[in-house]
């Protein structure tokens, strides 16, 4: 990542783009990187990535491009190409490796080719911190090895989990506590050195994790939420679910995150 799309030129700030993903009633986010791309130290190659609808609008903007016969192939194809069948469907004009690998790079930053390889679909950023749905296996792993790893067995609120984590997906006030963290978490994904190394280290969401020597902070918003009168649960019952909920939040938020500044990059 170069540090013009760091800066993000003309594009829209990250807080306006976190704003429009929680404007609608479900927050349903479109496209979430999954833990592969993390684990394979792609973030840089994400926040590249785009969806055919995106590509098209490129080859929309960039007239030249639509003398490609190479590009109008895929910007005309209705249906989604199999990868199987990608040089079938696809003319390359001459015989020229460049070309052809230049093809490969060209798909494997198309999003609707890595669903499910890289990138994961339609997801509720309320049901996945809430427990409703789960997220990916190194996701849900790495939940499970941050709280052993502090002595919190996730085995322990099962069963209390399984019995509310529906109302609570549904509460209002919750979900608000969810949206201004999940602001806070993601709102300088990069720190001033980045602009410099070219690298992310979502420096928001590395203060947003709830420290190795504590399981709860208790900060204005968890205090609400442990205040607030849900399905007459304890106080002692509220502090284990709300520490479970935070540990969630704080990692989905880097994912997020990622997200987010794919959305703002414009030097696709």
């Amino acid at each position: 990542m170069t540090k013009k799309i760091l800066k993000g030129g003309r594009s829209k700030k990250i807080t306006e783009l976190i704003n429009e993903v929680f404007s609608t009633k479900e927050s349903i986010v479109k496209y979430m990187p999954l833990s592969s791309v993390f684990l394979s130290d792609l973030s840089h190659k994400y926040v590249h990535m785009v969806s055919l609808k995106e590509l098209r609008n490129i080859i929309d903007s960039i007239p030249s491009l639509k003398k490609s016969k190479t590009i109008m192939d895929i910007y005309n194809n209705k249906k989604l190409i199999d990868k199987k069948d990608i040089y079938n469907n696809i003319e390359l004009t001459f015989i020229n490796n460049s070309l052809i690998d230049n093809v490969k790079i060209l798909f494997q930053h198309i999003i609707d080719f890595d669903d499910e390889r890289y990138v994961r679909t339609n997801t509720d950023i309320y049901s996945i911190i809430t427990y409703n749905d789960l997220y990916d296996k190194f996701y849900e792993s790495q939940i499970n090895l941050i709280l052993t790893d502090k002595l919190f067995d996730i085995r322990d609120i099962m069963e209390l989990l399984d019995s509310v984590k529906y109302e609570i997906f549904k509460d209002s006030m919750f979900r608000e506590i969810i949206r201004s963290k999940m602001e806070k978490c993601s709102e300088k994904p990069y720190s001033l050195l980045d602009l410099f190394t070219g690298e992310i280290s979502f420096s928001s969401n590395e203060k947003c994790n709830v420290p190795q020597d504590e399981l709860l902070r208790l900060n204005k918003q968890n205090i609400l939420f442990l205040s607030e009168k849900i399905n007459n649960l304890s106080y002692s019952d509220k502090v284990k679910l709300l520490i479970f909920f935070e540990h969630r939040l704080a990692l989905l938020s880097k994912y997020f995150s990622l997200e987010i500044l794919r959305r703002k990059n414009e030097k696709k």
